[in-house]
This record gives C-alpha cells, sequence and structure tokens, in this order.
C-alpha cells in the first residue's frame, strides 16, 4: 500500500468515528517486587488509598476512582522511564513545595530512590520521584480547568 493510500485509509477510518469511543478512564498498571513494601509507600509516602484485590495484586486510588492496579512481578519488575510518572494532583504551588520536603525524607529512609528538583512551567510546579520498584510518580499542582484549556487552545503548530 502506497504512502498516499495509506492516508486515504486513515483519512477514513477517522471519518467513520472511533472504535471504542470516549469512555472513562478507570486505571493502569505498574509491576511490584514486593506487595506490602509497597502497600506501605502507597499509603505512607503518597497518601494513596489501597486495597488488597488479589493474591497478587494490590488497588491503589486517590480522592477520586481512577486508579492503579498493582501486580506483583517479583524479580522481573521492569523499572519504568520518567516519562511513564503517575501524576498526583496537589491543590497548591506550596503544597508542592511541602510535600518535596516530605519526599525528600522519604527518599532518606528508602522508600524513594530518587526526587527531582521542583520545575515551575507557568501555571504547572511539579516535582518527580521514584520508588523503590523503580516506578515514577509526578506530584504537581496545575488549575483545575488545565487540560480544558489546552483542548480548548487545540495543538501547538
Amino acid at each position: 500500500m502506497s504512502h498516499d493510500q495509506q492516508g486515504e485509509t486513515l483519512t477514513a477510518e477517522r471519518a467513520s468515528g472511533p472504535v471504542i469511543g470516549i469512555v472513562p478512564m478507570t486505571h493502569g498498571t505498574l509491576e511490584t517486587g514486593d506487595l506490602e513494601r509497597s502497600r506501605d509507600v502507597y499509603e505512607t509516602v503518597f497518601g494513596l488509598r489501597v486495597v488488597r484485590g488479589s493474591k497478587v495484586s494490590l488497588f491503589t486510588a486517590g480522592r477520586d476512582s481512577t486508579g492503579i492496579a498493582c501486580v506483583f512481578a517479583g524479580k522481573a519488575v521492569h523499572a519504568q522511564g520518567r516519562e511513564n510518572a503517575w501524576v498526583l494532583l496537589v491543590d497548591s504551588a506550596e503544597e508542592v513545595r511541602a510535600k518535596h520536603a516530605r519526599a525528600e525524607e522519604a527518599k532518606s529512609r528508602g522508600d524513594l530512590t530518587i526526587v527531582e528538583a521542583i520545575e515551575t512551567a507557568e501555571p504547572v510546579e511539579s516535582f518527580t520521584a521514584r520508588d523503590f520498584d523503580g516506578n515514577w510518580w509526578e506530584v504537581r499542582y496545575q488549575p483545575r480547568d488545565y487540560f480544558q484549556t489546552l483542548f480548548a487552545r487545540g495543538d501547538v503548530a
């Protein structure tokens, strides 16, 4: 199939609408080598709600219903890249700074292995940390309408 034919096929598929459509996103998945230690870190460091889902999994959630399935992988845990961070929203830039200081304490205990410097890109302020399993977490303040504003603006040229 030529490049032009591929483009025509994609255009026709888009015109017919999405295959799945807009549905709620409920959760993602990460790996752990130690379910009990993960539960402790998720509860005491990140403040997440945690429930044991099965012998090999935990389910975590913040204040809303979006969650993470944490699946036991033993020694086969794959450390994630920083670009795969789970984002935890806080209510203010001041809270980002306070959480950053607490994250440094968690790093000294070994719960976190990396705590990066706070970054500011108006109107967002955040920092990223890596847990003992190699999962990345971003603690972030952004205005409540941040994503609505991005979609209203449209693509950046």
